[in-house]
């Protein structure tokens, strides 16, 4: 049986045998700023891990490996992963040569070898999906990439340190399309980037002036995500901005307080995702703010995710959200009420609606005046037929709760419909 095994192992077809490798890649290290992220995930140059591994088996199996590019082509260049201390120049400069002509895609937030940095530079016109950082002790360090970056789709740049000059190695990248951009403490204008041709954007940290700033120099953005973890609302510096309208932008997630006031200057009419943080304790005024904006920008959302909602938010924005399909709540501060429920219940309400996602902390109120009828009432109204074929019915719905410590753990979802698979029993 063993000398069967050898056998086919001998002639499994070397495209199968090149399958069976990539698959045991281990799973991408995550990247230190994962949250920003452009790239699935890179592989370290680890003799104990595919693609080295693999490749030191046997001559059949270096073979194949050695002529599998795509083993080859995503890297995790971090210094501190790698046991040795060494210079790996001669390592680096064998893989790149083995993943040639395709695009390459990296990682190098810490501190790298030298060697490594030259090397990679080196294959400049091969880089597809890259972060980094810029580094403090040689800004200097990838001027000489400018005008040679003609692969570039991907780029995510962390501005950690300050430089003594304008950065310009990266405002010519004619396939450029999606950025991600770190704050630190670098001004947002020491580093020039083709703002107008990027279709995906994502910024933490920078203040609504700066994001303001770089919205209108992106005209082609699809989507948007801005990350903010600053308190301080900052409405009085851009209140007086004229208004932003993109007309290709269909999904815009807003991440943190800080950047609340920012969607007042916004008027996106083509929106069909949006993903929206309130204060930890909304307030009318906030209310205001994304119902002001859903009246001017007359999109047809189809795709909400709130956080930090109220019942009252919910119930002063629904009458905008005619067209949604999926909603979506995380809160602590959805008491789920008898108002709120009744008017889910509703299927003028929300009559596209598909999927209801709603998880909620209600440990710290003493008392809760939905029941769970109520909630029973709610789900078979949207499930069930009310004689037109055409009506659009409940798919999805999940409740996720904690209850309050005198209730019953076993209660509401211990009782028909309950979800089945991620569907709603009918």
């Amino acid at each position: 049986m063993s000398g069967i095994n050898r056998e086919h192992a001998v002639v499994l077809p070397t495209e199968i045998l090149a399958d069976i490798f990539v698959k045991c890649l281990p799973t991408p290290s995550e990247s230190e700023y994962s949250w920003i992220s452009v790239v699935d995930g890179f592989h370290t140059l680890s003799p104990s891990h595919a693609p080295l591994l693999v490749s030191s088996v046997c001559r059949r199996w270096r073979e194949v490996a050695l002529s599998t590019p795509r083993l080859w082509l995503s890297l995790d260049l971090h210094r501190k992963k790698h046991r040795k201390d060494t210079d790996r120049t001669g390592v680096l400069s064998s893989v790149l040569a083995r993943s040639f002509p395709h695009p390459l895609s990296f990682d190098m937030h810490r501190s790298c070898h030298a060697g490594d940095v030259k090397e990679i530079i080196r294959h400049c016109e091969r880089w597809g999906a890259v972060e980094f950082l810029l580094p403090e002790n040689d800004p200097h360090v990838f001027d000489e990439v400018r005008g040679r970056l003609p692969r570039l789709e991907k780029f995510c740049l962390n501005l950690e340190y300050q430089t003594p000059h304008v950065v310009q190695s990266f405002a010519e990248a004619p396939q450029l399309k999606n950025l991600s951009l770190l704050s630190g403490n670098l001004e947002l204008g020491s580093v020039v980037l083709p703002w107008h041709q990027l279709t995906h954007l994502t910024c933490e940290d920078f203040t609504d002036v700066e994001c303001v700033d770089m919205l209108r120099q992106c005209p082609a953005l699809v989507e948007c995500h801005l990350i903010g973890y600053d308190n301080d609302r900052s409405m009085d510096s851009i209140i007086s901005f004229p208004p932003i309208v993109h007309d290709h932008l269909t999904c815009l997630k807003i991440h943190g307080t800080s950047h609340m006031d920012l969607i007042r200057l916004l008027k996106l009419p083509c929106l069909r995702v949006l993903k929206f943080s309130f204060q930890h304790f909304a307030s009318d005024s906030d209310d205001g703010i994304l119902v002001s904006f859903l009246t001017r920008s007359r999109c047809r959302l189809e795709r909400i995710w709130l956080w930090n909602a109220t019942d009252l938010s919910l119930l002063r924005c629904v009458p905008f959200l005619t067209s949604l399909v999926t909603l979506e709540i995380c809160s602590h501060n959805v008491f789920l009420t008898d108002n709120l429920l009744r008017s889910l219940s509703d299927r003028a309400v929300l009559p596209k609606l598909q999927k209801l996602d709603i998880d909620v902390l209600l440990e710290y109120w003493g008392a809760h005046d939905w029941t769970e009828n109520l909630m029973r009432e709610m789900i078979l109204s949207r499930c069930l037929r009310s004689g037109n074929s055409t009506d659009v019915r409940l798919q999805i719905f999940r409740l996720v709760y904690k209850p309050h410590e005198d209730e019953d753990d076993t209660g509401l979802m211990a009782s028909p419909p309950r979800s089945l698979n991620g569907g709603v029993q009918n």
